[in-house]
């Protein structure tokens, strides 16, 4: 019922893409409590909490498809309960699935996504026109593109035994969201350092356009070059990766390590009813 639960969710939610709350800003009527619950669920947007824009609600990430993403990905799991080549069977064959879902549903261009794709002037941008589904929130065809390949390589990703390279994703895979914020304050800190250097005032940087005072002189050189831009994030996924990696060695980390995870089932053919202790059929803790 779970897994039903989120499916249904992803797949059906675009079908409310029309149903839009009118932006809010500064000065202009607050949303109704409705409208603010239709942000809540659905929608990317701010909102004063009450009718004083004293404090404002950000909704950067909506409630709806999100919890279908979960509940479907709890659901998920049940196929880590099958054997081995049983598992890797169903992998291939879910993630075909859904890339296949993905692939018919944009050539449609009828439903899955706010946005439709057009031809372009060149092959390459037709093609980025055809991929550029909407993220906020995850449009059913973002999940299908994003999560179908996602899918289909754990099917071919299952090691028993690992090299350093396998370690690492093995340690990212452990700590998603210590990544994702470190990122985040890694990429910032680094903007200031790089404005600083080229000489740029850093108040974009620490104040919000429409909420802050920042000088419109500043707005108008902020940022960087696209290359430059792609060149910071990396440096910062790189610097917060080499953080995650070596908090990895840390007695914090090594505990972590020793926590144990799926692995092929073993011999013991007893199945899982039978036995208290869910992690009988593993066949070793994470570290080797």
């Amino acid at each position: 019922m779970i897994g039903a639960f989120g499916v249904a969710m992803i797949v059906l939610h675009n079908l409310f893409d029309k149903l839009v709350v009118v932006p809010w800003s500064p000065g202009t009527l607050a949303p109704s409590v409705m409208e603010k619950l239709a942000i809540v669920l659905h929608q990317p947007a701010i909102f004063p909490l009450g009718h004083s824009p004293k404090f404002i609600v950000v909704s950067g990430y909506p409630l709806i498809p999100w919890i279908g993403v979960m509940a479907a990905g709890y659901a998920f799991g049940r196929l880590y309960t099958m054997d081995a080549p049983t598992r890797r069977r169903a992998l291939i064959r879910l993630g075909s699935g859904v890339i296949l879902l993905f692939v018919t549903l944009r050539a449609a261009n009828i439903y899955g996504d706010a946005s439709r794709w057009s031809t372009q002037k060149t092959t390459a941008l037709t093609l980025m026109s055809f991929l550029n589904t909407s993220k906020y929130p995850p449009s059913l065809l973002y999940l299908c593109m994003t999560l179908g390949p996602a899918i289909l390589a754990l099917a071919f990703l299952k090691r028993n035994r690992r090299g350093p390279l396998g370690h690492a994703f093995v340690t990212f895979g452990r700590v998603p969201m210590f990544f994702y914020g470190m990122q985040w304050f890694v990429a910032h800190g680094g903007a200031l350092i790089a404005y600083s250097l080229a000489g740029k005032p850093t108040s974009p940087l620490i104040g919000v356009p429409g909420f802050s005072a920042i000088p419109p002189a500043d707005l108008t050189v902020a940022g960087f070059s696209l290359p430059v831009t792609y060149l910071a994030w990396r440096g910062a996924a790189a610097v917060s990766a080499v953080q995650v990696v070596r908090g990895g060695k840390t007695a914090a980390g090594r505990l972590v390590a020793q926590l144990p995870i799926e692995r092929p089932l073993s011999s013991n053919p007893k199945p899982f009813t039978q036995n208290p202790d869910p992690w009988y059929a593993l066949e070793g803790p994470i570290s080797r």
